[in-house]
């Protein structure tokens, strides 16, 4: 599943859901068309997409010359930075990610109206696993429960748009700020 999470700054200060974001099974270029419209109908929006899995649609995007992609400082193995388009998913960074999504929440700095997403949220865990003699063990690894029909992809995108807003370093004239 693809999902865009565009978010807004109410007057308050606020981010909330905004214009009816994108949730749906679709290939991957027809996904970034849609965030492509998405983006260039809400002025001023930065568009966050996972490096790790989305990776045709982050090419797409580059070609369809869709503004404010946005890119993730990197730094190679001779320490050289660079910016690389998407934001990196790995464990570390899930974790910030987590973290980040809790503390907007509880700090109020976060609206949720969606009730698809805050049953996803109520649901999301730490996976455990089993370790010597019964104890168990808290991995590096979170998401849905492992059951049918449980899901986290509307997690996923709302901790990617916490990312775009935590992380970005310059702040666009428009109030409204999109993230995937």
């Amino acid at each position: 599943y693809q999902v865009a999470y565009p978010l807004g700054l109410t007057e308050d200060g606020v981010w909330q859901e905004c214009s009816g974001g994108l949730h749906g099974h679709w290939p991957e270029d027809v996904f970034a068309e849609y965030v492509h419209d998405l983006a260039r109908s809400l002025p001023g929006a930065i568009v966050v997409v996972e490096r790790n899995v989305g990776s045709a649609v982050l090419t797409k995007l580059r070609e369809l010359g869709t503004p404010n992609v946005y890119r993730h400082r990197h730094r190679d193995q001779t320490g050289k930075q660079y910016m690389q388009l998407g934001f990196p998913m790995t464990a570390a960074t899930k974790r910030v990610a987590i973290t980040d999504t809790q503390r907007m929440l509880r700090d109020g700095e976060l609206a949720l109206v969606d009730e698809v997403l805050r049953a996803e949220l109520s649901e999301y865990e730490w996976k455990v696993r089993e370790v010597a003699r019964g104890m168990e063990q808290v991995t590096n690894i979170a998401g849905a429960p492992e059951r049918a029909g449980a899901h986290d992809d509307k997690v996923a995108g709302l901790m990617l748009a916490v990312q775009g807003i935590v992380r970005a370093e310059a702040r666009l004239d428009s109030p409204v700020q999109m993230r995937v």
